[in-house]
């Protein structure tokens, strides 16, 4: 990541949908990202990250503000979660229907 890089991360939390911007830092053996509302600093994501919605914290980077593009990944994010789930369901419903038969 580049020294001086502006950042955003969008985060899902208590049902709010939020966006910090933030600068990339070099700290001489790590990069970082300094928030610019004075919140905590964080480690700056992988390049591969950008872009992709990760499951720890539900948050998401991108290299420039875009609210709509952000609320459209979380969606997917959230759609695919819900996917699992109720096939993790299904399987529960089936399991339980077996036992019932016998």
């Amino acid at each position: 990541m580049q020294n001086g890089k502006i950042l955003y991360r969008y985060t899902l939390k208590g049902n709010k949908f939020n966006v910090r911007e933030g600068v990339v830092n070099y700290t001489g053996f790590r990069f970082l990202v300094n928030f610019r509302d004075g919140g905590a600093m964080v480690r700056c994501p992988r390049a591969e990250d950008i872009g992709k919605v990760r499951a720890v914290g539900c948050s998401l980077w991108l290299t420039e503000r875009d609210d709509t593009l952000a609320k459209k990944l979380f969606i997917q994010y959230e759609s695919k979660k819900i996917a699992e789930l109720q096939k993790q369901i299904d399987k529960k419903n089936e399991t339980i229907i077996m036992l019932m038969e016998e």
